[in-house]
């Protein structure tokens, strides 16, 4: 399973990082830059914190494995977008994409694996940390639809929602923690706390991308985390296995309606086009296509994922 997501957030990093794959014949005009700034850095950096998260659950290497990770899928990024015009190969994008690998695997090593646990909140924190491959595949779901807001605001809502489910599925742990044998109230309140600090970084790592284009949404969110936390521990397994799906159905039918009324090709002010205008809109619109299909295929794998774990945790 840990292998499979890797695989999937490998796929959603080129999916988010490569679109609208316009490859073209390699022309060397500008090989390698080096240009930054404070947002281009910083969302760099979220973008491949879960990766460096999934290979430390997985492999539990020491950090440079993480940072050894990120840095040959950052390189792969960066040399295919030598192909593609609308894009410039950077290597402080290389620098900073494998500083966010290296960076989510300490943030793993210090909520999961600190030194100096009883051997009781040891198994409380490989429980908690039992979630964490399938609440980050919704993390590409949220930039996804944080990409598409750019052009369709509604997609905030989407990324809202997918991040509420991400929440309610780290919390699920909560239940299986809670029936360990000798679990004593420090235990109980270091996990409580483990699940919130959990929550919180989920979110930030999920929603930031979305602060250029609904920057008020994205506060009001996130300053409300701690209340949807305090709330989810509150509900029954089966509540919030439900809230995961239904969230996870209503992403995946919003975006396919939103696919078969893509195909009309119209100006902004409604009136179909024609000529070299129709072909250049044509031309954006299969690109928005491309990407919604490829939207929709995580959104399927996603909730198979999430179906087949849940029937995995029943029998565990």
């Amino acid at each position: 399973m840990n292998n499979f997501v890797l695989c999937y957030l490998a796929a959603a990093i080129f999916l988010l990082t490569l679109s609208p794959f316009d490859f073209q014949p390699y022309v060397p005009s500008e090989f390698w830059v080096f240009r930054a700034s404070i947002e281009d850095v910083s969302r760099n950096i979220l973008l491949f914190m879960p990766l460096g998260m999934l290979l430390r659950h997985t492999f539990g290497q020491s950090h440079r494995t993480a940072l050894l990770g990120g840095f040959l899928l950052s390189l792969s990024v960066e040399c295919a977008q030598l192909f593609i015009e609308a894009r410039t190969s950077n290597i402080a994008d290389l620098m900073s994409n494998s500083s966010g690998a290296f960076l989510g695997s300490i943030l793993y090593q210090q909520l999961f694996e600190s030194k100096g646990r009883s051997p009781t909140q040891k198994k409380s924190s490989a429980i908690a940390s039992s979630t964490l491959p399938i609440s980050l595949m919704f993390i590409p779901l949220c930039w996804m639809n944080a990409l598409r807001s750019t052009t369709d605001p509604a997609m905030v809502w989407l990324a809202i929602q997918n991040a509420i489910a991400g929440i309610l599925l780290i919390q699920q742990a909560d239940t299986h923690t809670k029936q360990l044998p000798n679990l004593t109230k420090g235990a109980i309140t270091k996990s409580n706390l483990t699940q919130s600090v959990l929550g919180s970084c989920w979110s930030m790592l999920a929603l930031l991308p979305l602060v250029n284009t609904s920057p008020q949404a994205v506060w009001a969110f996130l300053g409300i985390t701690p209340i949807l936390i305090a709330v989810g521990a509150r509900l029954s397994t089966r509540i919030k296995r439900q809230g995961v799906i239904a969230a996870l159905l209503t992403g995946l039918i919003a975006v396919m309606l939103n696919l078969l009324i893509l195909h009309k090709t119209t100006d902004p002010n409604g009136e179909v086009l024609s000529g070299s205008s129709r072909a250049i809109a044509e031309n954006v619109a299969n690109k928005r296509r491309l990407f919604q299909t490829a939207e929709i295929v995580f959104l399927s794998v996603t909730a198979l994922v999430t179906g087949y774990w849940y029937r995995h945790d029943d029998k565990s």
